[in-house]
């Protein structure tokens, strides 16, 4: 799977990883009428990508409190599920290089209609058991925010599966595991990227999943509140 910057198109990735890390937990997220659209979950994912763009440095401190917990490619936390990695530390180093090196980009505005378009490849997968980025109707990311709003500049999609905390779903993208192209990571850090929809929820093999959208500029529909 590749990622792609084409102006109106989408790039996506798919991270399968299973750990669980702390959550922190941001302002509530409202709809116009005062409903709120996303859970505390998904506020969550909102602000951990929020705090990697903008303080990377403090991003690779956490990596770095990490390392400790590695025994040859395998990730062993003192709770949770044990991880037997691809590429081991040689992954989060880079990572680390990365984030030390990086610079600081703006925070993303959470949305509702890409939260929409994240919900609804939930709800498919949640009944297929399937993993990646076509829906069973066939629909591809870029589809799927069109049904919500008008899509401007850049847009992408990264998915979790098996994980449950917002913070150890988005060091996992960073990290990005025995994906060549870091591709989940690239997208985390987007200059371009303003908006974001997160959805989360059950997935019948890895119990956990979570779609999180982006865009440079989403016009969303005068649709109702999230269902």
């Amino acid at each position: 799977m590749g990622i792609s910057f084409h102006r109106h198109q989408f790039g996506w990735s798919i991270c399968i990883l299973v750990f669980s890390i702390g959550l922190f937990s941001p302002a509530v997220c409202v709809d116009q009428t005062g409903n709120q659209f996303l859970s505390q979950l998904e506020q969550d994912v909102v602000a951990e990508n929020n705090r990697a763009r903008q303080n990377p440095h403090q991003f690779a401190t956490y990596l770095e409190q990490r390392r400790a917990f590695y025994i040859g490619k395998q990730y062993k936390p003192l709770e949770g599920t044990i991880i037997r990695t691809k590429e081991g530390l040689r992954a989060v180093d880079e990572a680390i290089r990365f984030l030390r090196n990086a610079t600081p980009l703006q925070s993303l505005e959470a949305n509702e209609g890409l939260s929409r378009a994240a919900k609804d490849h939930v709800d498919d997968q949640s009944v297929s058991g399937k993993t990646g980025h076509i829906g069973s109707d066939g629909s591809e990311p870029f589809e799927r925010l069109k049904r919500y709003g008008t899509i401007g500049g850049f847009s992408g999609e990264n998915i979790s599966y098996g994980l449950n905390a917002a913070r150890g779903i988005v060091i996992s993208l960073i990290i990005d595991d025995d994906v060549p192209s870091r591709g989940h990571r690239k997208l985390i850090f987007t200059r371009e990227f303003q908006q974001v929809g997160v959805a989360c929820g059950y997935h019948p093999i890895f119990q956990h999943m979570c779609v999180i959208t982006f865009a440079s500029t989403f016009s969303q529909f005068k649709h109702g509140s999230m269902k």
